[in-house]
């Protein structure tokens, strides 16, 4: 006789099991060793009302992961319902090419709330320019140009005017 194997619940069944028990730290113990994409897709599972008290038992870090990885409709509504503050600390979390994705997709009030509150990344002047492009390259150029040229302007009319007063 074969013997069938009982297959036990899914992570998603479990995961709905301890929410309806109310069961926080197992479902952050739940999601502490997960790929941030599988948790995505676990929250994209969920009913709405759900959505964001999972998202927010993540711990910033991680929470910065998942949010790229949640299909449109659930990151939406997750954007939607999170606070400006824990908006900010999340998106700083992100490197700057996903810090930009996100922010695109922003209301303008919120937007604006968050890049107040981001604090400005300081990058260096050599890293800025290895990436300029070449139409960046040629304006500088002729900005120093410029620059050098009222400079000369600028000491060949003191020396006139030294000239002219001394004389």
């Amino acid at each position: 006789m074969d013997k069938v194997k009982k297959k036990g619940p899914t992570t998603l069944e479990t995961l709905k099991e301890l929410i309806s028990r109310h069961r926080e730290f197992d479902i952050i113990d739940l999601f502490s060793d997960m790929h941030p994409a599988d948790i995505a897709d676990l929250i994209d599972e969920l009913e709405e009302e759900d959505r964001l008290q999972l998202f927010s038992l993540l711990d910033v870090e991680k929470a910065s992961d998942v949010i790229l990885e949640l299909s449109d409709s659930s990151r939406e509504q997750i954007i939607e319902d999170l606070s400006n503050e824990k908006l900010t600390d999340i998106i700083e979390e992100m490197e700057s090419d996903d810090k930009a994705d996100i922010i695109a997709e922003l209301s303008d009030d919120q937007a604006k709330a968050v890049l107040d509150a981001i604090e400005p990344e300081a990058v260096s002047y050599t890293h800025l320019r290895a990436h300029e492009t070449v139409l960046e390259i040629v304006c500088r150029l002729l900005l120093v140009k410029k620059n050098i040229d009222a400079k000369a302007q600028i000491t060949q009319q003191y020396y006139r005017l030294n000239n002219t007063q001394n004389t």
